[in-house]
């Protein structure tokens, strides 16, 4: 009993220290050792404009109309004529 208990302390310990020893090595390989500066970027000044700026929106989509209308005669028969056209605002 005493002995299994020594064993299992022993490949803890192994486990552990193999595992720590694998973190510091992953922790200094992570770091490099010098880097090189950011480039710098050149900054021109310019005449100030006012104007308009165009905006463009671009998606897919589907167009549902606020309302809808159903156009029926009041009287039997047929429409001959209709005084307005498909999109107006009537």
């Amino acid at each position: 009993m005493m002995r299994k208990r020594l064993l299992m302390l022993v490949v803890a310990l192994i486990v552990a220290g193999s595992i720590g020893l694998e973190a510091r090595h992953v922790t200094y390989a992570a770091k490099p050792s010098h880097t090189a500066p950011a480039p710098t970027v050149p900054v021109i000044a310019g005449i100030v404009q006012s104007g308009d700026v165009p905006i463009y929106l671009r998606g897919v989509g589907t167009v549902i109309a606020y309302n809808n209308v159903v156009v029926r005669s009041q009287i039997t028969g047929q429409i001959i004529k209709i005084a307005f056209t498909e999109g107006q605002t009537v």
